[in-house]
C-alpha cells in the first residue's frame, strides 16, 4: 500500500468531520484531543500517528457509513514494532 499523505488525510478527515456536522471544537472534544490538533489534521499539517486516536476516528467514521483510513493497518503494524510487540487488534476491548 501507498503511504498517504498528511494532504490525503487532511482531505478525509474534513469529508469525515462534514459528514459528522460537527464543529472542529466539537469533534476535538468528542476525540478528546485539542482543537489545534483538528485543525492540523484537516488542513493537512499533520497526520494522525498514534494508535488510539486513529481508532476514534475510524470509530466516527464506521458510524457514518465511510470507510476508515486506508493506512490504519500500517499505521498499527508501525506502532507494535516500535514496542516490539504484535499489532493490537482494531476494535476497542
Amino acid at each position: 500500500m501507498t503511504d498517504r499523505t498528511p494532504e490525503q488525510f487532511g482531505k478525509w478527515f474534513r469529508a469525515l468531520r462534514l459528514q459528522s456536522g460537527l464543529t472542529m471544537v466539537e469533534l476535538a472534544a468528542a476525540l478528546d484531543v485539542s482543537f489545534t490538533t483538528v485543525y492540523r489534521w484537516q488542513t493537512g499539517k499533520h497526520i494522525v500517528r498514534s494508535l488510539h486516536d486513529l481508532r476514534a476516528i475510524n470509530r466516527l467514521a464506521s458510524r457514518l457509513g465511510m470507510d476508515p483510513w486506508p493506512e490504519t493497518a500500517r499505521i498499527r503494524s508501525m506502532n507494535a514494532r516500535k514496542r516490539n510487540k504484535k499489532p493490537e487488534p482494531l476494535e476497542p476491548d
